[in-house]
């Protein structure tokens, strides 16, 4: 039973951390040891409560204070030290700097998330029915409100729903049981606002709603009217695939498209570090209007500059959102979208941790340890084709490019196509695999060596493991056709430099008018073609 004072409810969690603290002499334990109890012992303490109810901040911040009080070598019979850093900059991960300890603030809202993302994901389970008949039976969970009276795990499982907000995409299969308004479906993974909420039969319109009704396509003549023209360019520029038949949410901050705590656990501290920031500008701002007062001292401007005040980590957080604010008030003046603070904060932290992974150092490969044979077009072994397929992304198009050669590296055959609108890279190569298959099987060849440079899709097609997202779907179709139509074919990875034809053929793809198939060599790749054959 969970009384009205919470911190004293969960008051035996941090005595069983204090505990555990007290029966280890710090003094004796080398720092690898100590790293190694707080994340193996101390850690895992409190993780069964924190996947159930949400712990209070201050309960938290006391249990961390005590995990950094041991990480320095302090404990109870030596009394009080210095702790050289804080917590907040012991739990960043390593590769950044940090020790890679837990927020746990963070990480209990990671576990309630996995919760809530059950709820989701599965209408059919006992909870979940138990749940949206109590608290939203007339609504999905994203719609639902905290009700009157509830329990305390409901509450808790209702303040994730910003974890889950920022996180899911709906994947669109046939669009029957995807919301058209407040669900993050769109190309960007935004959700649509609805401009006739008192409206019932525009409340309750599903994705399915838009599209034509013989295709799978989009409808211009039913969206339009709907939406202004802004939104249906969004709309409309959101990928349709017919390899994808049935609608589900997938996680995207997960390649394989499933809840991770892990994976979701570094942008969610970035999350709560902004919402802190976002506090911190409210101060600055209230000096910014009274800065008149201190533009009289040389030494007050100096001391204005970001740098002076604030270290590399938070200049660039601080730079995001600056920039998200500034795009939601463009957004508002020239399109008339509103926007929430979830949706400001999500694009800020999308693009600050987009920019640190473009910025994280690679040791470069080095060119010795390949051989010429890895960066060269190799010839099929005897009685076996080669089809080699590249995707190209340019002027709002994706290109495919796929060429068929023998054994003795003559040209068979080459085609292209392009399809729009643009889509991730994954799925535009997993879309161009898919039609070279189903092309090659037409022609009625056999005995192929499917190619391309994509090694995520390679391993899709190649791994047993399910994945939920639209390039999983599409990699399990091309294996479906590849089972029931081919006898002894294979997809494998080959380099950039070894796919050079492919490539060449998907980027004039983009180019041309309609689709083309070649019997003869095209110009483009024909020096390359006769390169290749010596």
């Amino acid at each position: 039973m969970i009384g009205r004072s919470r911190k004293d409810t969960f008051k035996y969690i941090k005595d069983r951390v204090w505990k555990k603290i007290n029966s280890w002499s710090s003094r004796s334990l080398s720092q690898a040891g100590r790293e190694t109890l707080i994340k193996s012992v101390l850690q895992a303490i409190p993780s069964y409560i924190m996947s159930i109810f949400l712990l209070p901040s201050s309960l938290s911040d006391e249990i961390e204070k005590m995990m950094n009080s041991f990480w320095w070598g302090h404990n109870r019979i030596r009394g009080k030290g210095l702790n050289w850093l804080s917590w907040d900059k012991l739990s960043i991960p390593k590769r950044d700097g940090g020790m890679g300890f837990r927020n746990l603030s963070a990480f209990n809202y990671a576990m309630l998330g996995k919760q809530a993302w059950s709820i989701m994901t599965n209408p059919d389970k006992l909870v979940t029915k138990l749940f949206k008949a109590r608290y939203f039976p007339n609504r999905v969970f994203m719609d639902s409100g905290i009700g009157h009276n509830p329990s305390y795990v409901w509450r808790s499982l209702w303040s994730s729903k910003f974890v889950i907000r920022s996180g899911h995409k709906g994947s669109i299969g046939s669009g029957d049981n995807i919301p058209v308004w407040g669900q993050n479906w769109l190309h960007d993974s935004s959700s649509l606002i609805n401009p006739w909420p008192n409206n019932p039969v525009i409340t309750r319109l599903k994705v399915a709603d838009l599209m034509s009704p013989n295709s799978k396509s989009w409808s211009p003549d039913l969206i339009l009217p709907l939406v202004g023209r802004d939104v249906a360019n969004k709309i409309l520029n959101t990928p349709l695939f017919e390899a994808v038949h049935a609608d589900r949410m997938i996680w995207k901050l997960d390649g394989n498209g499933n809840y991770s705590v892990r994976k979701t656990l570094y942008p969610l501290e970035l999350d709560l570090e902004i919402k802190v920031l976002i506090a911190r500008i409210r101060v600055v701002s209230a000096v910014w209007r009274k800065r008149a007062t201190i533009t009289s001292s040389s030494s007050a401007l100096k001391a204005w500059s970001v740098g002076k005040v604030a270290n590399q980590e938070e200049q660039a957080t601080f730079s995001t959102i600056l920039w998200s604010l500034w795009k939601c008030r463009n957004n508002l003046i020239w399109n008339q979208t509103e926007e929430s603070k979830y949706h400001i904060c999500n694009r800020a932290m999308n693009l600050l941790v987009g920019w640190r992974k473009a910025q994280t150092t690679r040791n470069p490969p080095n060119p010795q340890s390949n051989s010429s044979a890895d960066t060269t077009w190799r010839k099929p072994a005897i009685g076996r084709l080669k089809c080699n397929i590249d995707a190209s992304f340019s002027n709002n198009k994706v290109g495919i490019g796929a060429c068929i050669r023998d054994d003795k590296g003559s040209f068979i055959a080459a085609r292209t196509e392009w399809f729009s609108p643009i889509t991730e890279v994954a799925v535009g190569e997993a879309l161009g695999l898919l039609s070279s298959i189903k092309w090659v099987n037409e022609l009625g060849y056999d005995n192929m060596d499917f190619e391309l440079d994509a090694k995520s899709v390679v391993d899709n097609v190649n791994r047993s493991s399910p994945n939920n997202t639209d390039c999983g779907a599409i990699t399990s179709e091309c294996k479906r056709v590849l089972v029931s139509s081919f006898r002894n074919s294979h997809v494998k990875f080959v380099r950039r430099q070894a796919n050079e034809v492919a490539h060449v053929l998907a980027r004039a793809a983009t180019f041309f008018a309609s689709f083309q198939v070649f019997t003869d060599i095209p110009t483009c790749i024909l020096s390359l073609i006769i390169n290749e054959m010596k």
